[in-house]
């Protein structure tokens, strides 16, 4: 048997090809459409539709794609997915907070019953703080009311009021004043303990339970979309 010559299998491939094209474009033109595929259907022209902007196209010469090509998207694309990713994060934020707070809440008491036990603790302490306060406070008044005793005798005599009786009073003023301010500091600091109290003893009894997964993605188109539409919504601006 003779050796295959290069220059004949040469023209077997061209004889083969030649049929292809005839079949495929008969006016010797090739066939050129450009489209997507649109929920299962192809979209396709001479031009690539307008309905296929932003989404993956493909570009077929006689019925055979040969590429495929994602157009990039219009600004105003852009713009609605930064609004969506941006309300995606503050949500994940929110959601995150949220779990971490369950966690903590339910890693630090045990009970309800826990957390009416340490409030207690905590306002029994304030308590103790303000009752020591007032009984400082109450000397302070008694000693003031020794300095007016002192300056009317004064005054009943014709005298003035001595220097160091002055001064006296002074010091006495605002100890006093600091005093009060001090136990409406720990009365404040009480009420405080109490709201977060009643805030935890709340949120132990609702969130304590694992939260339910949340499809962001989904939420936030809605809401964005919304938010475009002037439909309200929470979504960022």
């Amino acid at each position: 048997m003779e050796p295959v010559r290069f220059s004949d299998f040469f023209l077997l491939l061209s004889a083969l090809a030649l049929p292809l094209s005839a079949a495929a474009a008969p006016n010797g033109a090739p066939t050129v459409v450009l489209g997507c595929v649109i929920d299962g259907r192809s979209v396709y022209g001479d031009t690539l539709p307008p309905e296929c902007v932003g989404k993956e196209w493909f570009k077929k010469i006689n019925g055979v794609t040969v590429f495929t090509a994602k157009l990039p998207p219009k600004k105003e694309e852009i713009e609605l997915r930064a609004k969506i990713e941006l309300c995606k994060k503050k949500h994940m934020a929110e959601i995150t907070a949220k779990e971490n707070w369950r966690i903590a809440l339910y890693e630090r008491y045990s009970s309800v019953s826990d957390i009416d036990a340490q409030r207690n603790n905590e306002v029994e302490r304030i308590d103790g703080f303000i009752a020591d306060l007032r009984a400082r406070e109450q000397d302070l008044i008694a000693r003031r009311a020794r300095y007016d005793d002192d300056v009317k005798a004064l005054e009943d005599k014709g005298k003035s009021i001595t220097p160091g009786l002055a001064t006296a009073i002074g010091y006495a003023d605002v100890e006093l004043a600091r005093q009060r301010a001090d136990i409406a500091k720990q009365i404040e600091e009480r009420d405080k303990r109490n709201k977060y109290y009643d805030e935890t003893r709340r949120a132990y009894l609702e969130d304590t339970a694992p939260m339910a997964p949340v499809d962001l993605d989904s939420l936030c188109t809605r809401e964005v979309t919304q938010s475009a539409r002037g439909g309200g919504g929470n979504a960022n601006e």
